[in-house]
């Protein structure tokens, strides 16, 4: 019975101990909770991060600086306030403080971020480099044609993606390279200096004033390895007769020649206070970005930040205006960039009265992806057409995706002025684009922005021009006038400057137009007012005759070329150039044993 008793007695002692654990329990659990007070000073820590970030970020106007101090004083006064009255468990003011908290501590980490992100973003599009290729023919060509191959060289094998593996250019010492120094002096310099470092001698050669005599020499078996830029071979394809260029040749072997400061360098301007011109030039390939190469698209925009005007110009492609690189003799527009930017800008320069140091390169691929980016543009088409692979285009407003923008402004051969109908195409999309950069949408768009241009451009615009500009437009929130006008021309057949032995297709620019733009830009600049108007009917003044050269008068032709390339990596062996000497280049020399026929013309025009 005892016992019995004693049992009862320790289960009641148990039940009445138990609801006494579970209240310590409660208690211990109330005191892990996080307080309102707590959050309110994680919200006073995230705004002064806040504001600190933002103080100091480069595109944050300071007159701003009162206003979001302001702004976020008012935050923590009320909170702080309806911190104090309520209890401190109060669930309501404790979400209000950590959404606040978090959302500050948000604008004070991404804001740094995107800021380096951005300068990262130009800082890595400079442009250092240009790609020299080694071309050869490959074994599926040259077994179509076995008598003219008999003797060839063995080339490497080649990796799953159809590239040669393990080459060794010392197993083609005695090879013979085809040049053509005349037309790309630098780079061939530069690539023949590193293949007798390579080689351990200096290789045998033939060279050819034209690209397309040493590229006949080359599928003729008299050379075995073409030396030729990244730059040039866009323009093969072009030429009668090496339509298949790219499908009969294989890279064996490329360099990487580093372009002088001048060209690569950032250039500081005041965005903020004075006129400045930035030309946007579109290489006419895909892929891999270059400043040597041509231009399928060369416009001028000049911008006055303090009369908020901005007139953007262009030309035919084609333009036959003078080359400074080749002593101001006359050649295609889109030519002047196969010697270098630099060469572009000046050209332009001379053309428009105005000094051009930036710039903005792109291509195909470029710019399909920021349209893409910007989530596409709205434009004002001026007529309806259908594009020649079947698109339809039709009149008034209408918005452009990447690839229709792409097809939009490539589209020539069905439009009413072909040419000059593109390149008025190319304007408009131009101005859609600025618009929709200036507009304040444009935030909500910014990473995708960012990251589509990643390796998309190159510049030499420096970093603290372009956010000085932002700072501005967000303290003024400006408004732009924008202007733009397209020189016209007519077409004729010509003789270029570095494409000597060809006849090519040229616009010959109306003189008037001309002149009328460089009056508008200079208007702009002196920080006039200026609207869109016509353009005067077009007229040719300039007497071209002097300029005009026939293809016999060029057989035997030599230029003299100033010796202004200075080697970007040091050396201390000297170097004898195995097949010219002093800059005097004649197809008349010895151990040239190929003959040079007077047939091979074409005309060029035929990109899109």
């Amino acid at each position: 019975m005892h016992s019995k008793h004693r049992n009862e007695e320790y289960i009641e002692d148990v039940q009445m101990i138990q609801p006494v654990k579970r209240k310590r329990k409660k208690k211990k659990k109330r005191k892990r909770r996080l307080s309102s007070q707590f959050y309110w000073m994680l919200l006073v820590i995230s705004a002064i991060a806040t504001f600190l970030v933002l103080f100091n970020a480069p595109m944050f106007p300071k007159k701003w600086s009162f206003l979001v101090l302001f702004l976020l004083a008012g935050i923590l006064l009320l909170t702080g306030i309806f911190t104090a009255v309520f209890s401190p468990r109060n669930r309501i003011q404790k979400f209000i403080n950590c959404t606040l908290a978090l959302c500050l501590g948000f604008v004070s980490v991404l804001t740094p971020y995107y800021i380096n992100k951005i300068t990262e973003l130009f800082e890595s599009a400079l442009g250092d480099k240009v790609r020299i290729n080694l071309y050869v023919l490959t074994y599926e060509y040259k077994s179509q044609y076995p008598d003219t191959f008999r003797n060839v060289i063995t080339l490497p094998e080649m990796d799953s993606n159809g590239n040669f593996k393990n080459v060794d250019m010392q197993d083609y010492a005695d090879a013979v390279y085809g040049t053509t120094i005349e037309t790309d002096t630098m780079n061939q310099q530069y690539a023949l200096k590193q293949l007798k470092q390579l080689c351990g001698k200096q290789v045998q050669t033939i060279d050819k004033n034209t690209l397309s005599d040493a590229v006949q020499a080359f599928y003729d078996n008299h050379t075995d390895i073409l030396i030729m830029s990244e730059a040039l071979a866009g323009t093969i394809s072009d030429i009668q007769g090496f339509e298949n260029f790219e499908t009969d040749t294989k890279i064996l072997y490329s360099f990487d020649r580093p372009i002088d400061a001048s060209a690569s360098d950032t250039v500081a301007i005041d965005m903020t206070t004075k006129p400045f011109t930035i030309f946007f030039g579109g290489n006419d390939t895909e892929g891999s970005l270059s400043l040597q190469g041509r231009t399928d698209v060369d416009m001028t925009v000049t911008v006055n930040p303090n009369t908020h005007q901005i007139i953007i110009s262009n030309l035919p492609r084609d333009s036959w205006i003078k080359n400074p690189y080749y002593n101001d003799k006359r050649d295609k527009l889109t030519h002047l960039g196969l010697a270098g930017i630099d060469n572009t800008l000046k050209g332009l320069g001379e053309i428009y009265g105005i000094e051009i140091s930036n710039y903005v390169i792109v291509n195909f691929d470029t710019f399909m992806v920021i349209i893409q980016a910007l989530k596409g543009v709205t434009i004002d088409n001026p007529y309806a057409f259908t594009a020649i692979d079947g698109q339809y285009f039709p009149e008034g407003t209408i918005g452009l995706d990447g690839a229709g923008a792409l097809m939009y402004v490539r589209e020539r051969q069905n439009l009413p002025d072909g040419d000059f109908g593109r390149n008025m195409h190319q304007q408009i999309v131009m101005r859609a684009m600025i618009e929709k950069l200036c507009s304040p949408d444009i935030m909500m768009q910014i990473n995708s922005i960012i990251d589509g241009m990643n390796g998309m451009f190159l510049t030499n615009i420096s970093m603290n021009s372009i956010w000085a500009l932002v700072n501005k437009q967000l303290d003024e929130g400006i408004e732009w006038n924008i202007v733009n006008y397209h020189v016209g021309g007519e077409t004729g057949m010509e003789i270029c400057a570095s494409a000597t032995g060809q006849y090519l297709s040229v616009v010959y620019p109306y003189d008037n137009q001309i002149e009328f733009v460089r009056n508008e830009i200079q208007k702009v600049m002196d920080g006039e007012t200026i609207t869109q108007e016509e353009l005067p009917e077009g007229k040719i003044t300039t007497d071209y005759s002097a300029d005009h050269v026939s293809l016999n008068s060029q057989k035997n032709q030599t230029y003299q070329y100033e010796e202004d390339y200075e080697e970007p990596v040091e050396d201390s062996n000297d170097y004898e150039e195995p097949s010219y000497d002093d800059q005097n280049y004649s197809e008349d020399d010895e151990n040239q044993d190929y003959n040079d026929t007077d047939e091979n013309t074409y005309n060029e025009d035929v990109e899109e």
